[in-house]
């Protein structure tokens, strides 16, 4: 499956956004077959600039982020940052989702 078949998949509304609870829902489906390939390519979905980290802008764009949940997102950037930077690598995002599937 690449990029732009995971992306109709996820985005249930079709508003080219997969917003919180079209990502929770895919990644209940995902649960069976998670696998590191798989999780990369969710993980680009989030880099929006592809430095290969998802920061605070990011996932706002992603996930339709607006002033009411601004707080959110950082809750979420928090719960991730495993190493403080501010951002979300790979590995943090993979062990995000694999502890949060599990």
């Amino acid at each position: 499956m690449d990029l732009h078949e995971l992306m109709a998949k996820c985005d249930l509304d079709n508003n080219g956004y997969i917003e919180y609870t079209e990502f929770l829902t895919a990644a209940m489906d995902w649960r069976k077959n998670l696998n590191k390939e798989k999780l990369y390519g969710v993980f680009k979905i989030y880099d929006n600039d592809c430095n290969g980290k998802i920061s605070l802008d990011d996932l706002k764009e992603s996930l339709g982020g607006n002033e009411r949940n601004h707080y959110d997102f950082i809750k979420i950037l928090k719960e991730a940052d495993i190493n403080g930077d501010g951002e979300i690598d790979f590995d943090e995002f993979a062990e995000l989702m694999l502890n949060k599937l599990s």
